[in-house]
């Protein structure tokens, strides 16, 4: 069941120049809505290639989300038909209050790609969009969610944009540590300021790291 958590709202301003450290923070924004990022590389299908995985149906997730790069936001959008409900599909946020190894509340977001994100920013009045990308958030209440098992699959990234298998406990415990960054199955990872969930059902099944610089 997914409950919506009233927060504070805050506004807060991440340079363009703080690359993947200021990510971690969920710094953001600029007037006209509460979070909007400008630093990344242009996000597609190719930014993030699959990784070896067991199952096909986790090795079609590991591509990660849909990109739409004209018409609006990336994946499913951000606009659920329900507030308190993520209906299948990919779904953008950050993680927030890790509680155990399976659930965090998760603060919706619309992601923007290539000329999506140009436009989006404008209308925003948020400045230029320098990396192919632009993050709104606009609401500041938080959904309370839970994957069904710590042993979830997840594709995590590299420093170097490397993608490779995990599991969303252990991308939960590098957001709970309030760490920048950690080891996962040996290989430092950043607690990147997106993600994407997917649903198949009333639970998220999948776990998707999204790389920016």
């Amino acid at each position: 069941m997914l409950v919506r958590r009233p927060v504070l709202m805050a506004t807060i301003v991440l340079a363009l120049a703080s690359g993947c450290s200021s990510d971690n923070d969920d710094k953001a924004s600029t007037g006209m809505v509460t979070s909007s990022v400008t630093s990344a590389p242009g996000p597609g299908a190719t930014s993030l290639p699959p990784s070896t995985q067991a199952s096909t149906g986790a090795t079609n997730l590991s591509k990660g989300p849909p990109y739409d790069r004209v018409n609006g936001p990336s994946g499913s959008g951000c606009t659920p038909a329900s507030p308190d409900k993520l209906t299948p599909g990919w779904w953008a946020g950050r993680i927030k209050n890790v509680q155990g190894n399976t659930t965090f509340d998760f603060d919706l977001v619309c992601w923007f790609a290539g000329q999506a994100a140009i436009k989006a920013g404008g209308e925003d009045d948020a400045g230029p969009v320098e990396d192919d990308y632009y993050v709104r958030d606009a609401d500041s209440k938080l959904l309370l969610l839970g994957f069904s098992s710590a042993n979830t699959p997840a594709t995590c990234v590299g420093d170097a944009n490397e993608p490779f298998q995990c599991t969303v406990s252990e991308v939960l415990a590098l957001y709970a540590s309030g760490q920048l960054s950690g080891t996962i199955n040996g290989k430092q990872v950043t607690a990147f300021s997106t993600v994407w969930l997917h649903f198949s059902g009333d639970a998220p099944d999948y776990l998707y790291m999204q790389f920016t610089p």
